[in-house]
């Protein structure tokens, strides 16, 4: 078959009825909690305020969660000596599931965001007394930094996206990521949103994002018609 005629059938649009069947179905599925992180200093202000997705166990039991780029695990001796105190970690590399300690594999003890705990059930939930680099270049500070479950997490988190990062003391977009991700929810088959500035649609940020671009009719102007009848046609 002709490779358009291959993209038309596998973008049939569904009718609105359709979708919107589909989409209630989904929503009424989105019903398992999500970690809530916040309190988090401003160079780590990007970790923040942020839905964790259980993500499964590690070797040792413990779950490990993840959003945007960003990990919590259980680590029970970060530096690999049997004397180092058990720590629940937050950091941008993922971790080992598959190593018994030092989940990050350079056999030292990172300065920054932690906890010092020898639960390895579950992180330290309700407001705790962290340790991290609050500036480039810091010592060791302490934050009061609380967790707790959100019942309706799945189902918020499709309203925020994320991907910047703090580098050198300055946001920086993620590689190759776009300006606004939503996180993929893998058990319902839901993909990551992939969004850029406004409603423009996508536009490349990055060299392998070149001939990727939409263009869509804008939300603003079709909402402003107050018609949605000219909005699905």
């Amino acid at each position: 078959l002709p490779l358009m005629a291959v993209l038309g059938a596998a973008f049939e649009p569904l009718s609105w009825e359709e979708a919107y069947r589909r989409a209630e179905e989904t929503l009424a599925r989105m019903d398992v909690p999500l970690l809530f992180v916040t309190g988090l200093c401003d160079r780590q202000s990007f970790a923040n305020n942020l839905l964790y997705q259980n993500m499964g166990t590690t070797k040792g039991g413990a779950p490990y969660f993840s959003v945007g780029g960003y990990y919590l695990y259980f680590d029970p001796h970060c530096d690999g000596n049997a004397s180092t105190p058990a720590r629940w970690v937050l950091s941008e590399s993922d971790p080992d599931v598959d190593a018994d300690h030092d989940l990050d594999g350079d056999g030292l003890c990172s300065l920054d965001m932690h906890v010092k705990s020898t639960n390895f059930t579950m992180p330290p939930m309700g407001t705790q007394e962290w340790q991290m680099r609050c500036a480039e270049g810091e010592a060791v500070s302490s934050a009061n930094v609380t967790l707790r479950m959100v019942p309706q997490g799945e189902k918020l988190s499709l309203l925020r996206g994320h991907s910047f990062y703090k580098s050198n003391g300055t946001n920086a977009l993620r590689e190759y990521w776009y300006v606004g991700n939503t996180d993929a929810i893998p058990r319902l088959d839901l993909p990551s949103f992939n969004m850029q500035d406004a409603a423009a649609g996508f536009r490349p940020t990055f060299p392998g994002m070149a001939g990727k671009a939409t263009v869509w009719p804008s939300m603003l102007c079709m909402a402003a018609t107050w018609d949605p009848e000219a909005v699905r046609s």
